[in-house]
């Protein structure tokens, strides 16, 4: 299509030509970028962009399904911590929550032990370290209740190790203000 170049063009350096109907179609729908995207390819506003594609009468996607995942302005990879977990997308797990991710140690532990885990199994992090998941720090256990019945963590096997050394840090300490 032939445009009509606009009088200041040539006379304003900051002049941008507004892309016609078809390119909005082939970024936003056949590449599909999102608004934010088209706006930093034109060096505008989020607002102008949006308000482009609704002038060429584009139908604008609904917000939470036209920004999700690695079109989100926002996307690190798929990869988040939450309360000290980390959480990875995963929109097509069976046990996704309602933002499409799943904790990385029941996914690992799930490849460890070739199955999917049932909801009621608990995936336990041996040293205590909620985003250490190694396959090696990972165990499995039937059910909450059996997690809890375990009795002794490895934090209390880590404090009665502290409370070891501290009793013998104070008896060399002693020996030498007996000496």
């Amino acid at each position: 299509m032939n445009r009509i170049q606009h009088p200041l063009a040539d006379a304003h350096p900051n002049w941008r030509k507004t892309p016609n109907r078809e390119w909005f179609i082939q970024k936003y729908i056949h590449e599909k970028k999102s608004g934010i995207q088209i706006a930093k390819e034109l060096g505008t506003s989020i607002h102008v962009a949006y308000d482009r594609l609704r002038r060429f009468k584009i139908g604008v996607f609904n917000h939470q399904k036209s920004v999700t995942g690695e079109r989100h302005p926002n996307w690190h990879g798929g990869r988040r911590k939450h309360f000290g977990y980390i959480r990875i997308y995963s929109p097509n797990h069976p046990q996704k929550d309602t933002h499409s991710t799943v904790y990385e140690h029941r996914l690992v532990a799930e490849k460890k032990i070739g199955r999917l885990l049932e909801k009621t199994e608990i995936v336990h992090h041996l040293n205590g370290v909620k985003d250490d998941n190694r396959p090696e720090n990972l165990a499995v256990i039937e059910n909450n209740s059996k997690h809890v019945s375990m009795g002794i963590s490895y934090k209390s096997i880590l404090q009665n190790r502290i409370k070891e050394l501290e009793k013998i840090i104070w008896d060399i300490q002693k020996k030498k203000g007996n000496k």
